[in-house]
């Protein structure tokens, strides 16, 4: 979901999703968290714009993923070139399942 909701940013409001990173926690702790935060120094807004913008940054990513014909994430959906964990465990089918959860909500 980080990375769908990062694709979409630049959709929505002008930030490059190179504005932000997104980080999450390991499961096997229980349970599962993550986290977004502005890659400047002192911050860039970036990471305020996805609450700020959320009602319409959730459905863009949504969009974005269902209408990418690609099996289980590409660039255009999904990956980043900058991910710190170079893309493993990602599943598109997960992070639309993920967003779709958060925008019933």
């Amino acid at each position: 979901m980080g990375h769908q909701l990062m694709l979409a940013l630049p959709l929505v409001v002008l930030h490059s999703q190179q504005d932000l990173e997104f980080l999450c926690r390991d499961a096997t702790l229980g349970s599962s968290s993550g986290a977004w935060f502005d890659v400047s120094d002192g911050g860039n807004g970036a990471t305020e714009s996805i609450l700020r913008y959320w009602k319409q940054l959730v459905p863009k990513a949504i969009s974005l993923v269902e209408g990418c014909d690609c099996v289980a994430g590409c660039p255009k959906c999904l990956s980043q070139w900058h991910c710190p964990d170079h893309n493993n465990a990602l599943l598109k089918q997960m992070g639309l399942f993920v967003l779709k959860a958060a925008c019933s909500k």
